[in-house]
């Protein structure tokens, strides 16, 4: 089984001489939710950002939260938020069976059209809508993509 290379031993990489370093690597993280109440996945993802950063990973997270909601607006990693921006949904998402798993018409067209710009995809959680979506943008894409059980 092959290891993957220590972050500490990657170079930074810089344009030119004048610019500062770039990210060794750029991370997306694709999570149902930045709510810190539910714990698990945000969790990990915020405890392990100073860390990341420090060796030179940059971060973002892609969420199916709705940019209206209290809790987008609070994280401190760059936010895309894909839930459907309608002060309802949540009470939607009680009643509507596919709207419970987080459906958004957005995830799969921005993922497909963005993917590009990561280095690495990181995929929280399998019994959402993120787990589909995700594997229906990513797929048949260059970006590699992990999906891990936590949620």
């Amino acid at each position: 089984m092959q290891q993957g290379i220590p972050l500490s031993g990657l170079r930074r990489r810089a344009s030119s001489s004048h610019d500062q370093p770039k990210a060794v690597m750029k991370i997306l993280h694709v999570i149902s939710s930045v709510n810190p109440e539910t714990g698990g996945s945000i969790e990990v993802i915020m405890t392990s950002a100073s860390v990341l950063s420090e060796q030179g990973c940059h971060q973002e997270i892609l969420s199916l939260d709705s940019p209206l909601d209290p809790w987008s607006r609070t994280v401190t990693i760059k936010l895309h938020a894909m839930g459907i921006r309608n002060p309802r949904y949540r009470a939607w998402r009680r009643i509507i069976p596919w709207l419970r798993y987080g459906y958004t018409p957005h995830l799969v067209p921005w993922l497909k059209e963005n993917a590009k710009r990561y280095d690495a995809i990181v995929v929280h959680g399998l019994w959402n809508y993120v787990a589909l979506g995700s594997w229906r943008a990513l797929a048949n894409g260059r970006t590699p993509y992990f999906v891990t059980l936590l949620q």
